[in-house]
């Protein structure tokens, strides 16, 4: 039980580290673009979203119970993916440690496999103003550096709230890419 409790803490604690890192400079690198392996991830959906209209949350009690909890709630990450011109939010965690928490499959979960994203950190602006051309930056920097997209993006939510009375969404997001042919 003791070995059990310290590879949670030990987890935690990088995942704890993680988190303060990137707190320390994710505001340093909004629009700046980097290469980055994402690891593999699973993708728990909530709700489908227009822009800042969304539908209703579905969550089986199984997930909500599994995952809404002290133990597992540390290590989930909103989010949304784009699929074809909507968003699908929800929660993602890193499959790592979805494994080591012993969580079980969920209804609807997808799992995204490790890889090769073009990232960067953005601002999508105050609620009610989501602009569909977020990404429309990184694509071009994609084409220009001889990279195309390939994948599903993922935005990962960092935090929101009001910066010299203007509302601020900062996302982490990751663009799946390939070398063009």
């Amino acid at each position: 039980q003791l070995q059990e409790e310290l590879r949670y803490k030990q987890l935690l604690l990088e995942r704890m580290d993680f988190i303060a890192q990137r707190a320390q400079t994710a505001y340093l690198n909004i629009g700046n673009h980097w290469l980055k392996q994402l690891p593999a991830y699973c993708f728990i959906p909530l709700v489908q979203g227009d822009g800042d209209d969304y539908g209703p949350v579905e969550i089986t009690k199984e997930a909500s119970a599994a995952l809404f909890n002290d133990r597992v709630s540390p290590f989930l990450n909103f989010c949304f993916e784009e699929e074809d011109g909507r968003q699908a939010w929800g929660m993602i965690v890193q499959q790592a440690y979805f494994d080591a928490l012993g969580l079980p499959e969920l209804e609807g979960m997808r799992r995204r496999p490790e890889q090769l994203c073009l990232y960067t950190i953005q601002d999508l602006g105050p609620v009610g103003q989501f602009n569909h051309a977020y990404a429309q930056p990184s694509l071009d920097y994609l084409g220009e550096k001889g990279w195309q997209s390939k994948g599903t993006p993922l935005a990962v939510l960092l935090g929101r709230g009001n910066e010299a009375g203007r509302g601020v969404r900062l996302i982490e997001l990751y663009l799946p890419v390939e070398r063009k042919p």
